[in-house]
């Protein structure tokens, strides 16, 4: 991870070069520190809000365990939705993606509570994105731990490089998307082991679609929670709209405004999922 992993300097954030060249070679990278302890304290709150916890569904992979989770498809004006459009993480992921227009594509919240939370399996973004209608893979994520991540609490592991492989085929493994055991076994002989992406709050990773990752079951005594912000180049948007909705402008807003229009609840629907609506791995093999 050290290779592409990155301190936020005390007068801010800004993109350099060698962070640009570091998700061109490795599909991510790491920026630590760059939301502060209060705007964190300010975005965990929005998540025990009854708005979120009347959306959670369960996910797993076909093992015994699975984690919770909750998908919605506009930021909203909430201090989510500020973090979500806001200055440092919209134009870095524009900039880290090729400088195109970006808009959000989609925004999910996964819970993995302690001892319980089950694993989710290895696949691409892409993976899913491209069963969904969008034809190139000109999109990233944005991870943003709202808990310390950590292995034994079923932090993202990933392989450096693997975005380079191009889309993989994956098939359906219980609720998820996979890749397939032998290929990815073969991948790993060649890029890797894979690596631990372990983080607190305030860091943030931002990954290409293509980077194959995972992430263990929590086996640990402490909760784990992660908010995952998905964007694609406004060019690229999906050729139907049986799952994902229709393309809106992303407003981008300032970065103090996270501080100074922080409120819990959106009043801007947010078009949260419903368990049932989720059917973007129905058309994959087995």
């Amino acid at each position: 991870m050290e290779v592409a992993t990155f301190n936020t300097p005390a007068e801010g954030f800004r993109l350099t070069q060698a962070m640009s060249e570091a998700f061109q070679q490795h599909g991510f990278i790491l920026v630590k520190d760059m939301f502060s302890k209060e705007e964190m304290e300010l975005l965990l709150e929005c998540f025990y809000t009854e708005e979120f916890r009347d959306k959670v569904f369960t996910r797993s992979d076909g093992g015994e365990r699975g984690f919770q989770m909750a998908l919605w498809w506009e930021p909203g004006n909430d201090t989510v939705g500020l973090v979500t459009r806001s200055r440092r993480v919209v134009e870095t992921m524009r900039d880290l993606l090729g400088e195109q227009e970006l808009y959000h594509l989609s925004s999910k919240l996964i819970m993995k509570s302690p001892k319980s939370g089950g694993a989710f399996a290895w696949h691409q973004d892409y993976g899913y994105f491209y069963e969904n209608g969008i034809l190139f893979p000109d999109c990233g994520s944005v991870s943003i731990p709202l808990d310390p991540c950590y292995r034994e609490n079923g932090c993202l592991q990933i392989i450096p490089g693997s975005h380079k492989l191009g889309r993989l085929d994956h098939r359906k493994k219980g609720d998820l998307a996979s890749v397939d055991t032998e290929r990815l076994e073969e991948i790993i002989k060649v890029l890797g082991e894979p690596v631990m992406a372990e983080t607190e709050p305030g860091d943030v990773l931002f990954f290409h679609s293509n980077l194959l990752h995972t992430s263990g079951p929590n086996i640990s005594p402490d909760k784990r929670w992660n908010l995952v912000l998905a964007f694609n180049q406004t060019s690229n948007q999906p050729y139907h709209e049986r799952f994902l909705p229709p393309v809106s402008k992303l407003e981008m807003v300032e970065d103090e405004m996270i501080l100074s229009n922080h409120t819990k609840q959106s009043t801007i629907d947010k078009r949260f999922i419903e368990n049932r609506q989720d059917d973007s791995v129905d058309n994959l093999k087995i």
